[in-house]
């Protein structure tokens, strides 16, 4: 009995990778937002399905949880760029599935996924594997798709990207401003004399009226 299950089973998994074999309902390219960068520059990866007539794939936006195979890559670790983020997909349809319980999300026609790289240093090598679901209305049929993709030539043309901090704002900016001819210690006594000179407000006759306010003063009040 267990010979027989085994023997079903290996069966079954021939049966799929023949049928994955014989039905390519997706076909893939690939390219790159930007070739020329500065290091520390984000570029998009970007993954456009062609998606044979009658069938639909499924994306990357929805619960990996709720049955179907969601759209996923895998990239190769490398010194020379940072992963940003999710695998992105651009513009996916929604369904409702009673059969799953939940609502999935899936391309039919065409299909774009985009990944964010940060770049780090010149010409870098992006290896990625690429692993997703294919399904027919017509029979019910489903069947896995794959592709490894390798994304190279991006080139660093200057330096890094840096952010250019705003300026400080003072909380309580002071600004010293020294007045139009000003006096300083090194001021001669001419200089001085002219300013006192400015200050000093004068009678018609052109006498120090100060001085003869206070001599008025003094003569009706001095005795």
């Amino acid at each position: 009995m267990k010979i027989r299950i085994l023997i079903f089973f290996l069966m079954l998994g021939i049966s799929s990778s023949l049928i994955a074999q014989i039905e390519r309902p997706v076909t893939w390219s690939t390219s790159i937002s930007k070739k020329e960068v500065k290091a520390g520059e984000i570029v998009e990866l970007i993954f456009t399905a062609q998606i044979k007539s009658g069938w639909y794939l499924y994306s990357s936006d929805f619960d990996p949880n709720l049955g179907p195979n969601v759209t996923e890559i895998e990239i190769e670790k490398n010194p020379s760029f940072e992963v940003v983020g999710k695998l992105i997909s651009v513009d996916s349809k929604k369904k409702y599935d009673s059969l799953w319980g939940g609502e999935y999300r899936y391309f039919k026609g065409t299909g774009v996924f985009k990944q964010k790289i940060k770049i780090l240093k010149d010409n870098p090598v992006i290896q990625v594997s690429l692993n997703a679901q294919a399904c027919t209305d017509v029979s019910g049929k489903c069947v896995p798709v794959s592709g490894d993709f390798t994304f190279e030539g991006i080139k660093v043309t200057a330096g890094p990207v840096k952010e250019t901090p705003p300026s400080p704002t003072p909380s309580n900016p002071k600004t010293s401003v020294k007045p139009t001819g000003a006096l300083d210690k090194n001021s001669s006594i001419a200089e001085l004399e002219l300013e006192k000179s400015k200050l000093i407000t004068r009678t018609p006759d052109g006498k120090d009226e100060s001085i003869e306010v206070l001599k008025t003063f003094v003569r009706k009040w001095g005795n």
